[in-house]
């Protein structure tokens, strides 16, 4: 399995777990508040949950929101297949470039030797 796959499924995951979390915790409450109607400390106790609930809320839109910017595998495999093409032709480029150091050496070796000629006055 590809590591964007991978990561995709893990987020997803997670997103499950925090929903789930979220609404067993909204059950939770509205046990409490159906067991316990009157009195500050089930208020406090729902309040508390309440808060609890809104922070699941934050962190699974945060979630929801890293999985919308990843790329899809579809766009995952076009990048693959662009990088492919490019190692290729970064690797002509080179083979190029080693046919063109030959060439420049003998151009070289060809001038030195004109150079000399020349400054020995023929």
């Amino acid at each position: 399995m590809e590591l964007l796959q991978y990561q995709g499924l893990l987020v997803f995951g997670l997103g499950l777990i925090v929903a789930l979390g979220g609404w067993m915790l909204r059950s939770h409450i509205l046990q409490i508040v159906a067991e316990k109607t009157a009195g500050t400390a089930s208020a406090s106790a729902v309040k508390a949950l309440d808060e609890r609930i809104d922070a699941h809320d934050g962190r699974l839109a945060s979630i929801e929101t890293a999985m919308r910017h990843l790329p899809t595998a579809e766009q995952m495999n076009a990048l693959t297949l662009m990088f492919a093409d490019l190692r290729g032709d970064v690797r002509a480029v080179g083979a190029r470039l080693e046919g063109m150091e030959k060439l420049m050496t003998a151009t070289g070796r060809r001038v030195e030797l004109i150079d000399e000629h020349l400054k020995r006055g023929a």
